[in-house]
């Protein structure tokens, strides 16, 4: 077989799987969404759950620490869902918050 034949199957292959791929899915290091965009060009970046959630709760606690909310238990019920918070959790939260006149 020739193998001028062979590279251009290979590659075409690969090309043609390349642009089948909608979605990749990676963490938040700088390189990767650049690095996907040019091998699956009609791919979407989605940043994985974990990295996204760690990046949002540092941010958050640098929030909480300018804003000088201090406490025991107050990173917890700062960064915690309010979605899930308790009733008696929801009151400690409104008093943390009121701790600080950014947030409060």
């Amino acid at each position: 077989m020739n193998s001028k034949v062979s590279w251009k199957s290979f590659f075409s292959n690969r090309l043609r799987f390349a642009l089948q791929v909608l979605e990749v899915s990676v963490d938040m290091w700088g390189g990767f969404p650049k690095v996907i965009q040019e091998v699956f060009p009609n791919a979407i970046v989605v940043y994985d759950r974990f990295h996204v959630m760690k990046y949002v709760n540092e941010e958050l606690n640098k929030i909480r620490i300018q804003s000088n909310i201090k406490g025991k238990g107050s990173r917890f019920i700062v960064l915690r869902n309010g979605v899930d918070l308790k009733e008696e959790e929801r009151v400690k939260l409104a008093t943390v918050l009121s701790q600080s006149a950014l947030v409060g």
